[in-house]
């Protein structure tokens, strides 16, 4: 055997061992995968940040509801001193208006206005 083919025993067998050693995965296999990954990832993301910021706009919902509410308990407690104390008959239906509004919308809230006056 001569030197040149000793040479290229040594060389294909580095090159084999070469090719042996090799990630199981190419570049391009390990890039999409990557980029699969974080896809994935911000999908989960983007989903949990949707359904927390939908809570929170029925929070929001709910607090205004709540502010209107109050407001309209506070109008027609007005109105029912004014007309107590002037016996003026536009003040009381403008309590009674003030009443209906705030059962209204004790009604469209009903049990998130009820758990939430019980605690308080």
């Amino acid at each position: 055997m001569t030197s040149y083919d000793k040479l290229t025993a040594d060389v294909e067998r580095e090159s084999e061992h070469a090719l042996l050693e090799r990630p199981g995965f190419s570049i391009r296999a390990r890039i999409i995968l990557a980029f699969l990954m974080s896809f994935f990832f911000l999908l989960s993301f983007v989903i949990t940040t949707i359904f927390y910021i939908s809570r929170m706009n029925s929070k929001q919902d709910f607090l205004e509801d709540a502010a209107n509410f109050s407001f309209n308990i506070q109008q027609a407690r007005r109105h029912e001193k004014n007309y107590i104390l002037y016996h003026d008959t536009t003040d009381l239906f403008d309590a009674i208006d003030y009443v209906r509004k705030a059962s209204y919308i004790f009604k469209k809230n009903d049990a998130e206005l009820r758990s939430s006056l019980q605690s308080s």
